[in-house]
């Protein structure tokens, strides 16, 4: 299993909500969940909070070689909702909307493109 932090590194962001720096980046995206997330919003630009659970945990279980549990599921749909995704939306990565429960791919900058080493 890969280690969340919550509240990981110093994530300065500018008054426009993007990243000021190729380093707030970096940190943004040292949670593999979260690159997870932005890469599967590649394909698809809209989904639900419990699809985005699914597939992550589907990935996480994959990567690991193991099968994957109801706490596993609940686990990362925790960490999506409470860490990963306010992140996201905040950086403008994406628009997490916590009632609707729905995630849409926000506008995505270069930098984090070439750090995801991924063609948009």
């Amino acid at each position: 299993m890969e280690d969340e932090h919550p509240h990981g590194g110093n994530n300065q962001v500018t008054g426009d909500d993007q990243p000021s720096s190729t380093s707030d980046a970096v940190s943004l995206l040292s949670s593999p969940m979260a690159r997870r997330t932005l890469i599967y919003l590649t394909d698809t630009s809209t989904t639900t909070v419990e699809e985005l659970a699914d597939v992550l945990t589907g990935m996480e279980a994959t990567g690991a070689d193991t099968l994957a549990t109801p706490a596993d599921r609940r686990r990362v749909r925790i960490l999506l909702y409470h860490c990963v995704l306010p992140r996201l939306d905040a950086a403008g990565y994406v628009d997490f909307d916590a009632e609707e429960q729905t995630v849409v791919r926000g506008d995505v900058p270069e930098v984090v493109d070439e750090l995801l080493d991924l063609e948009w």
